[in-house]
């Protein structure tokens, strides 16, 4: 997986398995993976998984949703630092930039973004990326990672 990060880091990758664990999870996570579909869930899920992660959004088990749920919430309860902080440690945003971060960061697509704050797909794209050059990441689950650093 690092490999094909480093010579394709803006192509989303979804990791297929035949089984859940959590620790296989979170290494896909550190490593990029933008979805983790289990094998089990037949073709139509990978299909779906594969849709959702070419329109840039992350695709992870609903079980996993609430193991990460619940870690980040028992990590907010240790450290004080809020998603506003953590915006704010990365630098200077204009007021859209951040109405956007704000928005990926709570799992919108282009196409809720757009709808939200009155804009083309083509302009929410834009932003997308320039919020990314600025970070220096390439796509949603480093935007994450690099956020939940902090």
């Amino acid at each position: 997986m690092q490999v094909l990060k480093e010579k394709h880091p803006s192509t989303p990758f979804i990791i297929f398995i035949d089984y859940s664990e959590n620790h296989y999870l979170i290494e896909a996570i550190g490593h990029g993976a933008a979805g983790y579909v289990l094998q089990d869930g037949g073709m139509k899920q990978v299909l779906s998984a594969i849709r959702q992660c070419a329109n840039g959004q992350i695709v992870y088990p609903a079980s996993f949703k609430s193991i990460l749920m619940e870690r980040l919430e028992r990590d907010v309860e240790r450290s004080p630092v809020t998603l506003e902080k953590a915006i704010g440690k990365l630098g200077a945003f204009s007021k859209r930039e951040h109405e956007l971060l704000i928005l990926l960061t709570q799992g919108e697509t282009n196409q809720q973004i757009s709808k939200k704050l009155f804009l083309s797909i083509g302009t929410v794209k834009n932003y997308i990326s320039r919020i990314y050059k600025k970070l220096n990441v390439n796509n949603r689950p480093e935007l994450m990672a690099l956020l939940y650093g902090l």
